[in-house]
């Protein structure tokens, strides 16, 4: 209990700071502009069956840099404040500290996501994997009698019949 509320304490001291002057955010959001661009310039001159397979590894591949980068940026300025020795001085657990950067990383990156997932559906005619079912993407996941069939099964072979049944998208 006293792990998180110090590490709820920190979180507030974190955000507050993060508003105060919004480095964290405006660094992100631009990486993740840039990156979006980016993949925009190298990927739009293909087809849409060459991209729609791309489109996952993309939202990820800019997920990770920008969570490791918030993520160490959150660190070093501790360092470069010098305050980071003082936050390791204070009578607060190590853990606390790192749930707290941590919980302001996932703050900041659920931020460039909402950024990150419409950017990838407009730019590219294969984002649209992010409202279609996949079933309806590839039918060589059911036979041919089955995929004319209205009640034709939404998961792969050897996946559970459960996982079938609990198919809500239809």
């Amino acid at each position: 209990m006293r792990l998180l509320r110090q590490s709820l304490l920190l979180l507030r001291s974190e955000l507050r700071q993060e508003l105060r002057d919004l480095e964290l955010v405006l660094t992100s959001t631009f990486f993740t502009l840039v990156v979006l661009g980016m993949f925009y310039l190298s990927f739009a001159a293909l087809e849409k069956k060459h991209t729609l397979p791309a489109v996952p590894g993309l939202l990820w591949l800019t997920v990770a840099f920008v969570g490791t980068i918030t993520l160490t940026r959150a660190f070093d300025r501790e360092r470069e404040a010098d305050t980071l020795r003082a936050l390791l001085a204070a009578p607060v657990e190590r853990l606390a500290i790192y749930v707290a950067k941590a919980g302001s990383t996932l703050l900041v990156l659920l931020v460039c996501c909402a950024l990150l997932v419409p950017g990838l559906a407009s730019m590219f005619p294969a984002g649209q994997v992010f409202g279609t079912c996949p079933s309806r993407q590839s039918r060589s996941w059911s036979s041919a009698a089955s995929a004319t069939s209205p009640s034709a099964p939404c998961s792969p072979p050897g996946w559970p019949a459960a996982a079938a049944r609990t198919c809500c998208w239809r």
